[in-house]
């Protein structure tokens, strides 16, 4: 998600409003029911919500769930609705759920200020008022944290270098931190705000024959990726090779100057929902120098990040991604395949779907015990998978529960897809 007006404004704007907006929720429609307290109380670094949690193994278990829902809303409310209101890029439900594993350490020092119970249905529900107390630097350190994931996409390097150089040819691989165009690329984008993953573990490649072929890249590869965190994919290769007199344009002035060029074809690859290309960039980049060394060098380079930082891959991949990232991440397109409901609850199921954050909500097939849904969800699976689970006991998200006598578990997600099962 890119945000796309000044960065500094959103924190300032967004540190105001986490210590001005404390928020109340009661039951039934988590977005209902806001309160805020007094100005003194929000700027002394309290955050005061309501949580709530069915409970069923024990007060305890539910009263730790409670607390995590009061957590998961004042991030939503706190956060994720400031954000989104100033990026346009989502709504403050799912930027909640995307940022929730790293905000919840802003819910600390918690008192319960009170504490009740209710039927709902035939479930007894357990209903808290916190009070979280938070530092000012824990609450800025949060919000820098938030604008990186929130704003940009983060991204995974994987480049193949091959150089004729002097000393031979030598490559560079997926996971090496020697290559030249590489580097530059990664600090480019990691100066642009951009998390650089790395490779780690993505099992045996065919380095030569993916690199030249993106198309290669197997749903496996792409779903390794995605679950090591990373949103992009820039895949390619670089070939190196000296410029012969002629090429290079050398005369009696410049005969002592060496000149390399870098030629290759880079795709961007986004792991978002099936995922798709989203652009390629093979211009070709003349380094020169003094030694053979100097000119294999600043061709790589310049390749990357272009004599000035403009006109190459790094500024290419940076301008796209701002071009697409903001409209792809409000439409993604995922999966939920679901198995175990009956028919007859699918209407309901398309509800809690929408309690979700779901969007379009689109019926693929429907069978007895056998469905499947096209969503437009403004976020990740991953993201939405973790809501799920954690409110798969919950009667207030999941009517299905009580009309199916079953609970949703999330047996799988990967990369745009979402399994289902209701046992």
């Amino acid at each position: 998600m890119i945000v796309n007006r000044d960065m500094k404004q959103i924190r300032n704007f967004v540190l105001f409003s986490l210590f001005a907006l404390a928020v109340s929720c009661g039951s039934g429609d988590k977005k209902e029911d806001s309160t805020s307290s007094s100005a003194d109380s929000c700027m002394s670094g309290q955050i005061t919500v309501w949580g709530e949690a069915p409970i069923y193994a024990s007060i305890s278990m539910a009263r730790d769930n409670a607390k995590e829902d009061a957590c998961r809303t004042a991030v939503q409310k706190c956060i994720g609705e400031q954000v989104a209101a100033m990026s346009g890029v989502s709504d403050g439900q799912a930027v909640g759920n995307e940022i929730f594993s790293e905000a919840k350490g802003l819910c600390r020092n918690d008192q319960i200020i009170k504490e009740e119970q209710y039927p709902l249905d035939t479930v007894k529900m357990l209903k808290v008022f916190v009070r979280y107390n938070i530092s000012q630097t824990d609450v800025r350190n949060q919000i820098d944290t938030m604008q990186k994931l929130v704003g940009n996409p983060k991204i995974m390097v994987l480049l193949r270098e091959e150089y004729d150089s002097p000393k031979g040819k030598k490559v560079e691989g997926f996971s090496s931190r020697s290559g030249l165009a590489g580097g530059v690329l990664r600090n480019y984008l990691s100066g642009k705000g951009y998390q650089i993953i790395e490779p780690g573990n993505l099992g045996q490649i065919n380095e030569d024959a993916v690199s030249s072929n993106p198309s290669l890249l197997s749903d496996a590869i792409k779903d390794k990726a995605a679950k090591a965190g990373a949103d992009v994919v820039i895949l390619g290769q670089i070939e190196v090779k000296p410029k012969t007199s002629a090429e290079a344009g050398t005369d009696g002035l410049n005969k002592n100057v060496k000149s390399y060029e870098a030629l290759g074809s880079v795709s961007i690859i986004t792991l978002w929902g099936a995922g798709n290309e989203l652009g390629v960039y093979n211009k070709p980049a003349n380094g020169a120098g003094f030694t053979q060394d100097q000119a294999f060098q600043a061709a790589a380079k310049r390749y990357a990040g272009g004599p000035n930082g403009n006109e190459a891959l790094a500024k290419f991949v940076d301008e796209k991604l701002k071009q697409e990232w903001s409209r792809l991440v409000r439409n993604n397109l995922i999966q939920i395949k679901v198995k175990g409901l009956p028919q007859k609850v699918s209407a309901v199921f398309r509800d809690d779907l929408s309690k979700m954050g779901c969007k379009e909500i689109n019926e693929q097939s429907i069978q007895d015990m056998d469905m499947q849904y096209e969503v437009r969800y403004p976020g990740k699976s991953f993201a939405l998978a973790d809501s799920m689970s954690f409110y798969r006991e919950d009667p207030r998200m999941f009517a299905s529960i009580k009309e199916s006598g079953k609970k949703p578990r999330v047996k799988e997600v990967n990369r745009g897809t979402i399994y289902i099962v209701f046992e």
